[in-house]
């Protein structure tokens, strides 16, 4: 399922949604296809990341945890000792600080958690990985009646997104 909406996809490229030249289900089409490109390359639909939990410098169990690919669109699950939490139960997500915060009585010293969220820069490689293929399959014309520099701006932001991923995805499995 694409983290894209048709609307995304209409800002990026600045055509309206009265454009008959690009239907809806075009659209659709094209950003469940960049969904699965992008993650037949990466291999995974989200961003894990994994804590033992510890205690601070006054004994106190560390409640707040940051995600190694900020910012965060969106946190998919999170699991205590393999139990899944509840947000607004167990934990909150700040959205400003890109943290995730787990209420009292959740944890204790020595509980592993699992952290499952979509990084912004998966969204954004969609969203240009689908504007790119728009451009180059379709000859769509902009408002400027013009389309080879943008299909370079969207190719080299494309490609900009996809190498900080794979970047990511090396360091992570040299850890």
């Amino acid at each position: 399922m694409a983290f894209n909406t048709e609307a995304d996809v209409r800002r990026i490229l600045k055509i309206d949604s009265g454009n008959e030249y690009l239907t809806s289900a075009e659209i659709t089409s094209f950003l469940t296809d960049a969904n699965n490109d992008l993650f037949s390359s990466i291999k995974k639909q989200y961003e894990r990341e994994r804590y033992v939990v510890n205690l601070d410098r006054l004994g106190n169990v560390q409640t707040e945890y940051g995600f190694s690919l900020s910012p965060v669109v969106s946190i998919y699950k999170v699991y205590v000792n393999n139990v899944e939490k509840t947000v607004t139960t167990d934990y909150t997500f700040d959205n400003a600080k890109h943290t995730i915060t787990f209420l009292d009585n959740v944890l204790n010293s020595g509980d592993s958690i699992e952290i499952l969220y979509l990084p912004k820069i998966y969204h954004l490689a969609e969203l240009y990985l689908c504007a790119y293929n728009i451009m180059v399959t379709t000859n769509l014309v902009t408002e400027n009646g013009t389309s080879n520099p943008i299909i370079m701006n969207l190719k080299e932001k494309k490609d900009t997104y996809m190498k900080l991923i794979k970047n990511r995805a090396m360091i992570t499995a040299w850890r």
